[in-house]
């Protein structure tokens, strides 16, 4: 991210000063008002490049240093941006006491093979895992068009809970699991917070109506750093194991 800032840091630097010489050249020919038109854009190009000198000089992104100042140990501006930092798979094979999820269907996650035998791996070294998702039966699901999703929320609560209940049945088959996998599945309600929880790390993904999950901002939440935040979220999310929930 520094990197690529950086780059378009000198290609505005260079295009300006190029914008200048090819202003100089209009002048002596006599293209004066082109020439003007042409510096100006220039100056427009190294103008931004000093503001964003003096903006970073004084501090930068005042959002981000207001999140970290609540609490909030790093704001990723999308998933996207967020796994450039981290893998989800390997911070399942690094948890060592507790993953807990919660998402509208998970299916992002879900999918994942890999993800997936990760989670069964941890669940059997000793893991303590919770999942909570949206039911199919929940009747938001049934709304072909969700404004959080663009695809059908009913097929999508359909394959993630068809998965977890798979891996909950190959863990009950496992007599030598030293871990525990919960999976509960929202009924009635519907779920406004994704949170993915790994021992002390939680990332929490606040739906919002007017934007899709992919463009939505990540908050990470140490819990030493700001313990808490960091249980002010996961005791909503132990809630929800109290709410009318259809279980398994």
């Amino acid at each position: 991210m520094k990197y690529s800032k950086g780059i378009v840091r000198v290609l505005f630097v260079v295009s300006g000063f190029l914008l200048f010489l090819l202003s100089y050249v209009f002048q002596l020919n006599q293209y004066l008002l082109l020439a003007d038109g042409v510096k100006d854009f220039g100056v427009v190009l190294l103008s931004i490049v000093v503001l964003d000198f003096i903006w970073n000089a004084v501090g930068g992104d005042f959002s981000r240093k207001d999140f970290q100042s609540n609490g909030v140990s790093k704001v990723y501006l999308t998933p996207d941006e967020a796994e450039k930092d981290f893998s989800w798979i390997e911070l399942v094979k690094k948890a060592k006491k507790r993953i807990d999820l919660q998402g509208l269907t998970l299916n992002y996650l879900a999918t994942k093979q890999e993800f997936m035998t990760a989670l069964r791996e941890r669940i059997i070294a000793g893991v303590e895992v919770r999942v909570v998702l949206m039911s199919p039966d929940n009747p938001i699901s049934n709304d072909a068009q969700h404004f959080l999703y663009p695809e059908d929320l009913k097929a999508g609560s359909k394959t993630s809970s068809a998965i977890f209940k798979r891996l909950e049945y190959e863990i009950n088959g496992i007599e030598s699991k030293r871990g525990q996998f919960t999976l509960l599945l929202s009924k009635e309600h519907s779920i406004s917070i994704a949170l993915r929880r790994f021992d002390d790390k939680l990332f929490v993904i606040h739906y919002q109506l007017n934007r899709h999950t992919a463009d939505t901002p990540v908050y990470l939440i140490r819990e030493g750093e700001n313990s808490e935040l960091f249980h002010s979220y996961l005791t909503s999310f132990d809630d929800s194991f109290r709410q009318p929930l259809q279980p398994k």
